[in-house]
């Protein structure tokens, strides 16, 4: 993912007519890219991968409920610790809806994540689930709770 982020830049920054840079060139551009991304900052948030229906609606409702926070630049792995601590805390009705709406494989993973590495895939699924359930607006309690401090 990060290397055709990388590709689209570097390809971006070629002027129209300028030669092509040297294979060497290229591999030290893209370092430099991944090493400036990699580091977060106050000023700078980490890169964000996440995408979606259910990442947009919550951040619909984070904007209007609690518009310092700074979920925006949450890691999927924050977001998905803190969509398991949200479903532990649900009533018995709740969790057995957010369940069925997750329609998790007898192996415990989303269909669509299936032999995908990494936490986007589940936390984007585990967000859509939450807006199916229709508990989006209670998942987003969860997260003004957090305040404006950093994410993952």
């Amino acid at each position: 993912m990060i290397w055709m982020l990388v590709s689209m830049l570097l390809a971006a920054s070629v002027k129209p007519g300028a030669a092509a840079p040297h294979s060497s060139e290229v591999g030290h551009r893209a370092s430099l890219v991944v090493a400036d991304t990699d580091s977060a900052s106050a000023a700078r948030p980490p890169l964000q991968i996440m995408g979606g229906p259910g990442f947009r609606a919550l951040l619909a409702r984070v904007a209007k409920r609690c518009p310092a926070s700074r979920v925006r630049y949450a890691t999927p792995a924050a977001l998905l610790d803190l969509e398991e601590q949200f479903e532990a805390g649900l009533d018995s009705s709740a969790a057995r809806r957010l369940h069925a709406e997750k329609h998790l494989t007898a192996s415990g993973d989303y269909p669509r994540c299936v032999g995908r590495d990494g936490a986007s895939c589940p936390a984007g699924q585990a967000l859509e689930a939450i807006e199916r359930a229709r508990l989006t607006d209670r998942f987003t309690s969860t997260v003004c709770a957090h305040g404006g401090g950093p994410w993952g």
